[in-house]
């Protein structure tokens, strides 16, 4: 393998831009990795145990290019492409804004002064690295703007004072580590393309906002607004402040008439403050909080639902009720009466949306329980881009009787050890921190994805493949490009069972990528819950029986 390296000096992106620049190097012939990052003490390192050679003199102000190709003709071309987008003036492909050839404003002060007359910005997205994101979050509320920090790596201090700022303020801070937001129907980071409408939903979970919120697209309703909060917003630290100023913004919106809260299991006592705050808004609120029974501590007004479809489907028929109809709605549990929810689906209905393969919750359960351990193809191996989707997916397996190893293992689950083999049910989040340092997220850049299912498909012993598609803006403008002559090339081997997140509205539109799919013989799925399902009948099917 042939390792390249340059250094752009005093040439500060973001990391929205960053990652942008990586993907599509990633993406050049014959290149196997590329990592276009600020020039940090970490990933300086990072990058000379790659493989870098010499000195490498950059300071935190330039950026690091790495590329590590299969010839030395590739790995020239990606590393000349790839300084070439950063010092361009003016170049899209790595978020560059203006025309003309104005230089884009590289400060807050200098982006208000630039704007025009009575259309000044009222939101500032951060995505400097981590150990500058709380001083640039800082200017921006000086300057009487809500803050979303797309950037993580922000010290949990530096958080909890930035949101009583904020509050102190009358401001929003969404974040750090906030992923997902669509602001009066302005998508920004990873979002989707979906109507406007009723519905406003607060979370501190980037994919299980965009799951909710494309569901919702699906069954004709819309968003009035998509607030993120930040992965830690739930925890004690910072005892869901964001969570909390976000929802009394929408009970007091006209727009929002239902309310949907997000959320991997949060501490107890902040899971009771916010669905205190819930009750009291005067509209119905739907609370998924993956892992977390809702119904036994949610006052009334509150409705709880256990998987991600099910929170959207909810809120849909609240929507659409009348005002005086809501006390009789009633949303269950893993393998509940789903169909009481007015409007829910059968099992018969998921049929025809899985093109004939019924799958329920009793059925999926006996066969996952009766798993024997003596076929030669007997695991399961969930490979995940969405950390909200792959929790999703063990929760409703463990539900079926499918316990599972995970580097971000659900309550049930088991903790997958660094360096620990793959023998048994495994969920893995592709997107963790041992994914991604000094590489795109999945979601941008497929690549990491792609080689793990190449590598499942060849396993004599794996049995099913499951797998999320994130669409939207911020996501790959080819998700499939590499997956597809994987599933087209294979003969025989896993089934593979594949749940697409977006819309038809996206950049990429979700019925393409579906359509495309299932020509290569993959089972697509309408939610994220429902895949789950769907693998863990798979397990059992006849022809896998010895």
């Amino acid at each position: 393998m042939i390792v390249r390296w340059g250094v752009a000096s005093d040439c500060y992106r973001d990391s929205v831009a960053l990652l942008a620049v990586s993907a599509r190097l990633a993406a050049s012939a014959g290149v196997s990795r590329a990592s276009v990052a600020m020039a940090t003490p970490a990933n300086v390192a990072a990058a000379v145990d790659a493989g870098a050679a010499g000195p490498l003199d950059a300071g935190p102000s330039d950026v690091l290019v790495l590329v590590v190709a299969d010839s030395e003709e590739a790995a020239d071309a990606a590393l000349a492409d790839g300084l070439a987008a950063l010092t361009a003036t003016i170049d899209p492909a790595v978020g560059g804004s203006g025309s003309g050839g104005e230089e884009p404003a590289t400060c807050i002060a200098d982006a208000l002064a630039r704007s025009p007359g009575g259309h000044a910005p009222s939101v500032a997205l951060i995505s400097v690295p981590g150990p500058f994101a709380a001083a640039e979050a800082r200017k921006a509320l000086d300057a009487g703007l809500h803050v979303m920090i797309f950037s993580d790596n922000v010290p949990v201090e530096a958080e909890v004072a930035l949101k009583a700022l904020g509050r102190s303020r009358g401001l929003l801070v969404m974040g750090p580590d906030c992923g997902t937001a669509i602001l009066d129907g302005t998508p920004l980071a990873f979002a989707n393309v979906v109507r406007r409408g009723p519905v406003g939903l607060v979370g501190a979970s980037g994919t299980g906002l965009q799951e909710v919120s494309t569901q919702l697209d699906r069954l004709g309703i819309g968003v009035s607004q998509l607030i993120g909060t930040g992965g830690r917003d739930l925890s004690p630290a910072v005892g869901g402040s964001s969570t909390l100023d976000a929802l009394l913004l929408l009970g007091a919106d006209p727009a929002t008439q239902v309310v949907v809260v997000v959320s991997k299991p949060p501490d107890a006592a902040v899971a009771r403050r916010v669905l205190e705050v819930a009750g009291s808004l005067g509209k119905p609120v739907v609370a998924v909080l993956l892992g977390t029974d809702v119904a036994a501590v949610a006052p009334a007004g509150v409705y709880g639902a256990a998987t991600l479809a099910e929170a959207a489907r909810l809120a849909a028929r609240l929507a659409e009720a009348p005002a005086a109809d809501r006390g009789g709605f009633v949303a269950t549990g893993l393998g509940g009466p789903v169909a009481a929810i007015p409007g829910g689906p059968d099992a018969a209905g998921l049929a025809a949306a899985l093109g004939g393969a019924a799958v329920t919750a009793a059925t999926a359960a006996a066969s996952a329980h009766g798993v024997r351990d003596d076929r030669p193809r007997r695991w399961l191996r969930g490979l995940f881009s969405g950390g909200t989707l792959g929790y999703e997916a063990q929760l409703v397996l463990r539900g079926l009787g499918v316990t599972v190893a995970s580097n971000a293992p659900a309550p049930g689950s088991v903790r997958l050890g660094a360096g620990a083999g793959l023998e048994g049910h495994v969920v893995v989040d592709l997107g963790a921190d041992e994914f991604t340092d000094g590489r795109p997220h999945p979601m941008i850049d497929p690549a990491t994805r792609d080689r793990w299912v190449a590598e499942a498909l060849e396993d004599p012993t794996v049995a099913v493949v499951l797998l999320d598609v994130v669409l939207g803006h911020g996501a790959s403008g080819d998700p499939l490009a590499g997956l597809l002559p994987l599933l087209v090339a294979r003969r025989s081997g896993p089934d593979v069972v594949v749940h697409v997140c977006g819309t038809d509205a996206d950049p990429v539109p979700r019925r393409a990528v579906v359509d495309a799919l299932r020509r290569a013989g993959a089972l697509v799925a309408p939610s994220n819950a429902a895949a789950a399902e769907l693998a863990a009948e798979r397990l059992m099917a006849p022809e896998r029986q010895p």
